[in-house]
């Protein structure tokens, strides 16, 4: 017997089922969405072997377990499928599929049973190690695939240098944006009868800005782990579109037994950062005025409506995860695209070296984000006014009215943004489709009601000695 305690809250886990009948609102959906949450965790835990996974799925059930397992991401399905097989071949877990696909081959035995990797490959192999010529030089491939000697320039830090052949964040810089901006007003009057006026104002603007350039998509150690979404592409030497010559300088540095190296990359080709902003906005307001006498007194008065709107749509290509990890595998037979439709649905295999990638490679892994944000305006408001009574200075004036304001704000992040929803669970964690993590829509709305008056007592006048 373990000497072990059991945790609290599993003993609170355990009584919460146990009574289950008399909490009736726990229902299926939501101990389904408890007991693969608990199943995630376990899957993504260090450690986890094949023998511990079928034993999951023979404790949750298959169809938990496959559900669970459909929601890992890329980079944890890998990470699972590598600790049930440290010698698997990084080709074979280079998308969420595959990856799920050899952890089922595992399971299931239609897998080759894994084999122990060489300790110098475990043990040296690092995501931010150099690969130089006979000089040690630092080598780079250039925009043709072929590989050069880095020229550092001065460097300034980790990442900044003067000079040198690296990368530039010149040509993905703006100095200058395009903007379109068109206005209009419109006022009209119609005298109704020699006391009331009718009136409209009306406003238009539309504004659109481009951003020609920014900052593209990186693979890099300094932003994650390799073979995570943004940390270093893990590419196999057997990669085709790898010349002989690299192929060998590559292969001759690497770790024995190694097959594979790491590549970062600014994935210039694929996304130039265009990107576009339109805002348009409208002002109505219509109503009547006029005056009347009471007694002696003249009295003024208004009543008006007015409706405001504002719509900024963003438009920008973005970069969708799964795709781009399909044709980085070269497009494998059985491959799932992502949920998300892209510009094109045609696999078409990415070339990682150099910049030769073609429009077709780019319109499979992007896909077009659309957000939008509208705020909406309604006000109601009504006056009179006029003079009260003489005094010794003059006339007192009062003004009262009485003011409704509707005011409304709505944000839809578009369906890349927004993310894709767990089948199983809609309350769930979304997963994202590309680098950022999923955005919520926010509405909101509030009314008020307004009553207001003044009074205008003048203390001397002009006329007063």
């Amino acid at each position: 017997m373990s000497d072990t305690a059991t945790p609290r809250s599993a003993v609170a886990l355990e009584s919460l089922l146990n009574q289950r009948d008399r909490f009736a609102k726990l229902g299926e959906k939501d101990f389904a969405a408890a007991t693969m949450l608990l199943a995630k965790k376990l899957m993504i835990s260090a450690g986890q072997t094949t023998d511990d996974m079928k034993h999951l799925r023979e404790t949750v059930g298959a169809d938990l377990f496959e559900t669970t397992l459909k929601s890992l991401t890329a980079h944890q399905a890998r990470q699972l499928a590598r600790r049930m097989d440290r010698s698997v071949p990084d080709l074979e877990v280079s998308t969420a599929g595959a990856a799920c696909a050899w952890i089922r081959g595992l399971m299931n035995g239609t897998n080759p049973p894994p084999t122990e990797p060489a300790k110098a490959a475990e043990d040296t192999s690092a995501d931010d190690t150099d690969i130089t010529d006979d000089s040690g030089n630092t080598l780079v491939f250039d925009a043709n695939g072929n590989l050069t000697p880095l020229d550092f320039g001065e460097r300034y830090g980790v990442v900044n240098s003067a000079g040198g052949n690296g990368f530039s964040l010149l040509p993905v810089s703006n100095l200058l944006s395009p903007v379109e901006r068109y206005l209009g007003a419109l006022t009209a009057t119609y005298d109704v009868t020699d006391s009331i006026t009718a009136f409209l104002e009306g406003q238009y603007a539309n504004s659109k800005g481009t951003e020609l350039r920014s900052q593209p998509v990186y693979n890099t150690w300094l932003f994650d782990d390799a073979g995570t979404p943004d940390g270093n592409l893990i590419v196999p030497l057997s990669n085709p579109f790898l010349s002989d010559e690299a192929r060998a300088t590559i292969g001759a540095q690497l770790p024995a037994g190694q097959d594979f190296f790491y590549l970062g990359r600014a994935n210039t080709d694929l996304i130039a950062g265009e990107g576009s902003s339109e805002v348009e906005v409208y002002r109505v307001v219509a109503g009547l005025r006029g005056d009347f006498y009471l007694g002696s007194r003249n009295l003024n008065w208004e009543v008006s409506g007015l409706y405001g709107r504002s719509r900024t749509e963003g438009r920008s290509r973005e970069l969708v995860q799964q795709n781009f990890e399909n044709a980085l595998a070269g497009c494998p037979a059985g491959a799932d695209s992502s949920p998300i439709a892209t510009i094109s649905d045609i696999c078409a295999p990415f070339n990682p070296f150099g910049n030769q990638n073609t429009q077709a490679v780019a319109d499979y892994v992007t896909t077009i984000a659309n957000p939008t944000a509208t705020n909406e305006q309604y006000d109601f408001i009504a006056t009179i006014g006029g003079d009260l009574f003489n005094i010794w200075s003059g006339p007192v004036g009062f003004s009262i009215g009485y003011e409704h304001r509707d005011e409304s704000a709505d944000f839809d992040p578009g369906a890349f943004f927004f993310g894709q929803p767990d089948p199983a669970d809609p309350d769930a964690p979304r997963t994202q489709f590309g680098r950022s993590i999923p955005i919520d829509p926010v509405s909101g709305s509030y009314n008020t009601d307004e009553v207001f008056g003044e009074l205008q007592i003048p203390l001397v006048s002009p006329t007063m000695d």
